[in-house]
């Protein structure tokens, strides 16, 4: 159930101060916003990649299971293949499935990292909704770039750039 006052904060996104300025709230349905869309994309992709699981899952399960029967009837038949083109055989299934285990493991792991993703975005927007909640009209009001004392930890830390200069040396 999507919670009400996000699509109450989307409808001040393009509200603006006397002097043209975005006001706080805007800011936050700003980040709001950006923050919907992203989990949108990341719930799209677990979509895909759940799909992705089930087939190399049951692809893993169909080539266990065809490796072991294989193994159960080879020396059945006079008309069977030699033991060395057997071993080769065997061998190129058990890198395939090797492989597909692989990818099924990378998978699973791609969805459950994408899945805590999606929980710390939830989370930040819950942070913003709480404080668009907790904060007065005048605090909501004000331009953006003042910060009151009850957001001020809600407010979304971004990563410091470092720019490091190139040092070019020359040849002698």
């Amino acid at each position: 159930m999507r919670d009400p006052r996000i699509d109450e904060i989307l409808e001040r996104i393009d509200e603006v101060d006397s002097k043209g300025k975005p006001i706080r709230v805007a800011d936050m349905a700003r980040e709001v916003n950006d923050y919907l869309v992203e989990i949108e994309k990341l719930r799209s992709e677990v979509d895909i990649a759940t799909r992705q699981v089930v087939y190399l899952s049951g692809r893993e399960q169909a080539m266990r299971q065809l490796s072991v029967s294989v193994a159960q009837t080879a020396g059945a038949n006079a008309l069977a293949p030699r033991m060395d083109e057997i071993e080769y055989d065997f061998e190129y299934q058990r890198e395939r499935l090797e492989t597909v285990s692989a990818n099924l493991k990378a998978r699973q792991s791609m969805v459950k990292k994408t899945q805590q993703l999606i929980s710390a975005r939830i989370s930040s927007v819950q942070k913003i909704l709480d404080a668009y909640s907790n904060s007065s009209p005048e605090e909501l009001d004000a331009g953006a770039g003042a910060t009151s004392g009850a957001t001020e930890g809600t407010t979304v830390k971004r990563k410091k750039i470092i720019r490091r200069r190139r040092v070019v040396r020359r040849r002698r």
